[in-house]
C-alpha cells in the first residue's frame, strides 16, 4: 500500500471532516471515495448495521462473525480495522442511534470486539 500526503487549507479540513462524520467513514475513506478510480471492496458500518439488524435481539456476535469468510475477506484489509473502530465508537456514544440497539459486551481472546444485538 503506497501513502501519499497532500496539504490543504483549515477550510479544506474541516469540510472533509465534517462530510466524513456525517457518513460515519474515515477522512481518508471518503477522500478515497471522491476520487476518480476505481474504488476497492471497503466494508462501511452501513454495511455492517444491515447485517446487524437482520439478527434476533439477544444474539452476540463479532462483526467478522456477521460476513461469510469468503465476503470478509473480500473487503479491503484497511477498511476492516477502521470499520470496527467506527462501530465501537457509535456504540459507545449515547447520543447514536447505534448504541440503543447494540451494546458492546467485551473483547475476545483474539481481540475481536464482541456485541449484543440489544432492540
Amino acid at each position: 500500500m503506497k501513502k501519499i500526503s497532500v496539504t490543504i487549507s483549515d477550510t479544506q479540513f474541516s469540510e472533509i471532516k465534517t462530510k466524513s462524520e456525517a457518513l460515519n467513514i474515515t477522512m481518508t475513506d471518503y477522500i478515497i471515495s471522491n476520487l476518480p478510480i476505481v474504488q476497492e471492496n471497503k466494508l462501511s458500518v452501513a454495511i455492517v448495521e444491515v447485517e446487524v439488524n437482520s439478527l434476533v435481539c439477544g444474539k452476540t456476535f463479532s462483526i467478522p462473525e456477521l460476513f461469510s469468510k469468503v465476503d470478509w475477506n473480500s473487503f479491503e484489509k484497511g477498511s476492516r480495522p477502521s470499520t470496527g473502530r467506527i462501530f465501537y465508537k457509535r456504540v459507545n456514544d449515547k447520543n447514536d442511534l447505534l448504541s440503543q440497539s447494540v451494546k458492546f459486551i467485551k473483547k475476545n481472546s483474539a481481540n475481536l470486539a464482541i456485541y449484543e444485538k440489544i432492540k
